[in-house]
């Protein structure tokens, strides 16, 4: 692997390798390297060939990183090095090279409500970056769980279709262009200051279902869902969108777009019995177990977020 990195290096013109080439954690789809050279540290990634397979996966990705720089206008991002007009270098597998970030990204036991209100100031200033027409609705298709292994996770097939059941909603309001995978994980923090990575589920989305769902992800923990850090997180994106342009949005039904979660059970499910390597089956059945537990979770405190999200948008 060093060698092929130290090629993709020499291929950017980032100078020669110096030192060790040390892996990188975080991810569940792609690995990843850093390296230092003359001039500066590095992050290498590789994209996973199997994603990269997909006809529209390359595409995707230029596409996500596109929106990731129009973003670093506005909030604190990591973006990836353009290299001969392409943010994905395509030599002896596709790869992705963005500059060395010297932080650490908080689990969601450490996430306090102060963090969590800085995440809701970015994600404000980043839904004011587009205005796009709403969507009237959408129509989902619903998985056939039956041939999938669920034995590994703790629901049954009448529990998933229920859930599945809950994606068929309306949708509310502006869309507009944004992260869409917004959590403590593709959070770096640098000096006590937040930086976004990973960008490569950016796109466009329905902005109160983007709210909904990143509220969420900054107020989980074992212990199950802060309503401090829910509270704090809008307080903090609404210093920077206008509640009033919610008004009137049924919240309990925008949360349905949490369960959107069982395309990535789905997903998972499929890896962890067909792909190639254990690595990634095993992989697969951790992140299928993962999500089956946060569905169950959220299930018991879907109206309370609502009704939290409520007290910004429509006070009494």
């Amino acid at each position: 692997m060093r060698q092929r990195i130290e090629n993709l290096i020499r291929y950017a013109e980032l100078g020669s390798v110096k030192g060790e080439i040390v892996p990188l954690s975080g991810g569940h789809l792609h690995r990843m390297w850093a390296a230092e050279t003359e001039h500066g540290r590095y992050a290498v990634k590789l994209l996973n060939p199997e994603v990269m397979s997909r006809p529209e996966a390359l595409g995707n990705f230029i596409r996500s990183e596109k929106i990731a720089r129009m973003a670093a206008e506005r909030i604190p991002s990591c973006t990836a090095l353009v290299i001969r007009e392409s943010p994905v270098v395509q030599l002896d597998g596709e790869w992705m090279i963005f500059p060395y970030i010297d932080g650490g990204c908080i689990p969601n036991e450490e996430i306090t409500a102060e963090m969590a209100r800085s995440i809701g100031q970015i994600l404000g200033r980043l839904h004011a970056m587009t205005d796009l027409p709403g969507d009237i609705g959408e129509t989902f298709v619903c998985h056939d769980w039956s041939k999938y292994g669920c034995s590994m996770i703790s629901a049954d097939c009448g529990t998933l279709r229920c859930w599945d059941g809950c994606r068929a909603r309306k949708k509310y309001g502006r869309n507009v262009l944004s992260h869409r995978d917004l959590e403590p994980k593709n959070v770096m923090w640098q000096g006590g200051k937040p930086i976004l990575i990973d960008w490569e589920a950016a796109g466009e989305i329905n902005a109160a279902e983007d709210l909904f769902t990143t509220a969420l992800c900054f107020a989980k923990s074992s212990q199950g869902i802060s309503e401090k850090r829910f509270t704090a997180f809008l307080q903090g994106y609404f210093t920077e969108a206008d509640p009033v342009r919610f008004r009137g949005t049924d919240w309990y039904e925008v949360s349905g777009c949490f369960y959107d979660l069982t395309d990535w059970l789905a997903y998972n499910l499929t890896r962890a019995g067909k792909w190639e390597t254990p690595e990634e089956r095993q992989t697969g059945r951790e992140q299928a177990v993962w999500a089956a537990d946060e569905l169950k979770r959220f299930d018991e405190i879907r109206e309370s977020a609502a009704e939290w999200v409520r007290r910004f948008t429509d006070p009494a």
